[in-house]
């Protein structure tokens, strides 16, 4: 519990306070932070989305219609639903990236091409 101080109490004393309250505070608190929710799926998601499976969006929907399973199935029917221009965009945006050092930079050229998306493509 909290109280007001005299201005007698030392710094160990602040210290020690401001320690139990952390502790009340973290102790009172029943904060469930999940298990990453790709977590079973990171082998898989490694050999379809790095190395020669990225050169191009064909290699990589057939890298995961080459694997039987449940997931891999998922995920191409997934991008086999998306906007075929729009995946080779952003393949190109991600190789790009890939080489660029400042994440200012990168960000711009994702703003600007999404903007430049927005204006000119069918999305659909």
């Amino acid at each position: 519990m909290l109280s007001a101080t005299d201005g007698t109490e030392t710094l160990d004393d602040k210290k020690r306070t401001l320690s139990n309250v952390i502790s009340a505070v973290h102790l009172d608190t029943k904060i469930v932070i999940p298990n990453f929710s790709l977590q079973d799926n990171l082998e898989a998601i490694e050999k379809h989305f790095s190395g020669k499976p990225t050169e191009s969006i064909e290699a990589i929907l057939d890298s995961l219609k080459s694997d039987d399973s449940e997931w891999a199935k998922k995920t191409a029917e997934t991008i086999e639903k998306c906007c075929p221009a729009s995946l080779k965009v952003s393949l190109e945006i991600f190789h790009r990236g890939a080489a660029i050092q400042d994440p200012a930079a990168i960000f711009r050229m994702e703003y600007r091409a999404t903007q430049q998306i927005m204006a000119e493509a069918n999305l659909t």
